[in-house]
This record gives C-alpha cells, sequence and structure tokens, in this order.
C-alpha cells in the first residue's frame, strides 16, 4: 500500500511537466492571415498591399484557394472565428491548402515577404481554433478612467512582454495613435455664410468617402451607392482640404479653409474599447510556433511581478484571451462535480446499504492519475479543457468496475457462506475477465480518437487513465475491503 502511495504521489508531481491548454488547432485545412497598416490608411492602399500579398501566396505550393476582403471581415463563414471590425487599414486573406502541415511553412514565408517590402504592414496568421475562439492567445486588460494613464501603462506592459521569450506581435486593443486635424471654425464667417457644422460635415464627406444616397441590389448583394463629388482625377488628401467648397443656405460655396480660424494637429485615439462602463486597454500577442500560450503567459505574469509596477488608485488589470477562457469553462464544469460525486456516493450508500463500502469505491478513484498524467506526459500532449472532461468521464466507468468486484465479493461472503478471505481471492479472480474486458472495449473504441486533434487529450485520459485504474482495481480495491472489514488471513487460517 506504502508503495502505491509513492508511486501516486510521483505521478502526481507530472503536472509540472505536463502542459495546460485550452482547446488545441482545429483539422481544418486553412488560416487567415490579417494585414494591418497604419491607422487611417487609404482603403485603396490597403488593396494595393493586399494584391502584392496575395500574389505572392498564389506562388506557394499546396494552395487551394484564396479569398480577399479588404477593409474589414466576412460575415462569419466559420463559427471559431471572430469578425474583425470595419477598417480601412484591414485586408484578410482566407486561405485553403491542401494538408495541414503547409500552414506554418505559408505563414513564415508570407509573414518574411511583408517584413522585406513593406515594413510598415503587420502581418497576423490565424489558425481555425476549436473550441472558443480568442483574438489574440495572450491579453492583458488594463481598466480605468483617464485614457492617457491607460496608454501610459500599456506601454510599459508591452515593453515588458516584448522581451518575453516566445510573445510576438505585441499590440494594444487600441491600436497606434492617428495624427487628425482638429480645425478651429470662425463663428462669424459661418453666420456669414449661412453654413452650419452640419453642412461642413456633409461637403467634407462628400469629398472624401462619399454620401451613401441608396442601394443598388444585384441578386442577393447589395451594393451601396455613394454620391461622390467630382475631383477631375485628383487624388484628395491633407493638402487640398482647403480647397473643399463648403455649401450652405447661401446662393455660392465657400472654401473650407476660409472657415478655419485656426489648424490644430492632434494624436488621438482611433479606438477607445469599454467594459462595464470603463475604458479598458489590451495588451496582447501572438505565440510563436513551437511554443506554448500557458507557458509564456506565465512567464509574462512572474516578469510583471518582478518589475514592480503599481497602478493608480481605481485602475486594475485582469487577464483575457485563451486564460480567461480557459478558467471560465474549467470553473463552470468543476462547479458540479461535486453534486455530481454526492449523487453516485449516495447510489452506491442506496445499493450496498452501508457506507465502508462506498469509501472503498471512490478511495480508488484518485488512483487514475497514476495512468493519466503519465499517458499525456509520454504522448506530449496537454492537461486542459478536453482532458478534463476524460476524467470526469473515468470516474464513471472505474465505478462501475469497483462496484462489480465489491457485489461479487459481497456475494461471496453472504450468500455462498465462503470465509471472507478467501471469498475475496475467488472474486478477485472470477472477475478478472468480466472486469478486464468491459474496460477493454472502451479503451479499444477510444484509441480511433486519439489521433483526432479535438478528442485526443481526452481519448488519451480515458485510455491510460482506464487501463492503469482497471488493473490497480483489481488488487486496490480487495485490499481496501480487507482494511475496512479487518478480514486477516492468519485469523481466518
Amino acid at each position: 500500500m506504502i508503495v502505491l502511495l509513492g508511486v501516486f504521489f510521483l505521478s502526481l508531481l507530472l503536472f509540472i511537466k505536463v502542459p495546460f491548454s485550452f482547446f488545441p488547432d482545429s483539422d481544418k485545412k486553412g488560416f487567415v492571415i490579417n494585414l494591418w497598416n497604419p491607422e487611417g490608411t487609404d482603403i485603396e492602399y490597403t488593396n494595393k498591399i493586399n494584391k502584392a500579398v496575395e500574389s505572392e501566396v498564389l506562388k506557394e505550393e499546396g494552395i487551394l484557394s484564396v479569398t480577399s476582403a479588404i477593409g474589414g471581415s466576412p460575415s462569419r463563414y466559420f463559427i471559431s472565428t471572430i469578425p474583425e471590425l470595419p477598417n480601412t487599414a484591414l485586408s484578410q486573406l482566407i486561405i485553403s491548402v491542401e494538408k495541414l502541415e503547409n500552414i506554418n511553412k505559408i505563414g513564415q514565408n508570407v509573414k518574411d515577404f511583408v517584413d522585406n517590402n513593406f515594413p510598415d504592414t503587420r502581418v497576423e496568421i490565424r489558425k481555425y481554433a476549436n473550441g472558443i475562439p480568442t483574438r489574440y492567445p495572450i491579453q492583458l486588460r488594463i481598466i480605468g478612467n483617464d485614457p492617457n494613464i491607460l496608454r501610459e501603462y500599456s506601454k510599459k506592459f508591452e515593453d515588458i512582454l516584448r522581451n518575453i521569450d516566445g510573445a510576438e506581435n505585441v499590440q494594444t486593443d487600441w491600436k497606434e495613435k492617428q495624427l487628425v486635424i482638429k480645425p478651429e471654425l470662425d463663428k462669424v464667417k459661418e453666420r456669414e455664410g449661412l453654413v452650419t457644422a452640419l453642412d461642413i460635415a456633409t461637403s467634407l464627406n462628400r469629398t472624401t468617402n462619399g454620401i451613401r444616397i441608396g442601394i443598388f441590389k444585384d441578386g442577393e448583394e447589395n451594393i451601396p451607392v455613394l454620391f461622390k463629388e467630382k475631383n477631375d482625377s485628383r487624388e484628395f488628401n491633407i493638402n487640398n482640404l482647403g480647397q473643399v467648397p463648403v455649401w450652405g443656405l447661401g446662393p455660392k460655396s465657400i472654401p473650407f479653409r476660409e472657415l478655419i480660424k485656426k489648424e490644430n494637429l492632434v494624436w488621438e485615439n482611433p479606438i477607445i474599447i469599454r467594459k462595464d462602463g470603463f475604458r479598458a486597454i489590451q495588451v496582447q500577442a501572438d505565440v510563436k510556433n513551437g511554443y506554448r500560450v500557458e507557458d509564456v503567459r506565465k512567464r509574462f505574469a512572474k516578469a510583471i511581478k518582478e518589475s514592480g509596477i503599481e497602478l493608480p488608485k481605481a485602475y486594475k488589470i485582469e487577464w483575457s484571451g485563451e486564460f480567461f477562457e480557459q478558467e471560465k469553462n474549467t470553473v463552470e464544469i468543476i462547479s458540479y462535480i461535486p453534486l455530481q460525486l454526492i449523487i453516485m456516493f449516495m447510489t452506491c450508500v442506496l445499493l450496498f446499504g452501508n457506507l465502508k463500502d462506498p469509501f472503498i469505491i471512490f478511495g480508488v478513484l484518485p488512483l487514475s492519475f497514476i495512468g493519466i498524467l503519465p499517458g499525456l506526459f509520454i504522448t506530449g500532449r496537454s492537461f486542459g479543457f478536453m482532458a478534463i472532461i476524460g476524467t470526469i468521464s473515468l470516474s464513471g466507468m472505474m465505478i462501475k468496475s469497483a462496484i462489480v468486484l465489491i457485489d461479487q465479493i459481497r456475494y461471496e461472503i453472504y450468500t455462498l457462506k465462503k470465509e471472507p478471505f478467501k471469498a475475496i481471492i475467488d472474486s478477485s479472480a472470477s472477475r478478472i475477465r468480466a472486469v478486464i474486458l468491459a474496460a477493454g472495449t472502451t479503451v479499444l473504441g477510444m484509441i480511433p480518437l486519439m489521433f483526432d486533434p479535438l478528442f485526443s487529450d481526452m481519448a488519451i485520459t480515458i485510455v491510460f487513465g482506464l487501463t492503469v485504474a482497471t488493473l490497480l482495481i483489481l488488487f486496490v480495491v480487495p485490499l481496501l475491503y480487507s482494511i475496512f472489514y479487518k478480514i486477516d488471513k492468519t485469523k481466518e487460517n
């Protein structure tokens, strides 16, 4: 018994070596490339960059199809994707490949091409996920009121994260600040020209992006109809902003520069995100190939603690991303375990009419970790959401085998009137085939799932855990029964 407990505690030490993860990557043969240009980039330039990258992608081997989306994401075409908000600086390439092994190679080649030819463009490789998707695997949220303070501390955390081995593409979800013109308008000239602020906004919009005046329906597609002022094929930019004609209630237009009293150039946040009514900025990053998300996150958390950064009063940080989703869903599952155990325990009490036998049955459940943890360690898998589900399922299978064995022991003692020690030996021997074959059918049924990207962690948990637990049950249950009921071989002889 002491040796068994020693093996059990040694197996628990493997928790240090077995990595934790949320969900594995999907087996869908495709991925998405996000191309982010600097905030405020004209959509025509974004389209130009996208065409160049698309042409490079089509040169790669193993490409089945490439679909481009400019200025935002298409409608959700796969359940585990998160569409990006409309943004003229964004373009997406939705790529289908022949083999999953091609994804990392193609992604790295695209990164190298963009870095060498378009240094201002940021590349994000997004594989499809199983389960709940997140925008970035590592996300740290800072919550407060003042945008400047949030920016200041997010910059400190960004600097820390950039020095963490395995982290890449470090940024915030507020993106980089954008240089904008905030003109101070001359109220006197506005009144003289019969012009209002709405007239100015309408005139600028008509000259730049155009005003939506209708929709043209082409089959199932709705195409917006825009009214845009003719500019003689001249490209509009900040230098000819003052030439925009502003129409009010007067008989003629007024150049916009005549209505400006003072021009102010300021840096402004293009996006301000709130959570529960408070401003919140997220420091986020991707994880390089070959690194585990939880390992990188833990190093980041340790570096934050060692940095000694203290937030002002009324400001706080919290984890989001994969860590938040894993914690939330794991807690939800574990919260039902006490009720599950109580119901199963009471069922065993009603079945045997005492407390000793249920305690024997539930005493062997932790022994499944002697098989689970070495199995995950040997196969290189992680203990995550699916492994937890496998562990919970495994408990029911072990209880079934233990009930079969104890019921046979009780039958031989109380019905066949055998001596208790001999009844234990005979019961264990007679039930070996039944217990092993019942567990074996489950193990054989799970073996094909060991190679499935989604269910492999659960299948490995059940296969290794049930195999070892079944063998232990045949020895440990009789041993515990003899201890609980004080059955001694010497006395019986």
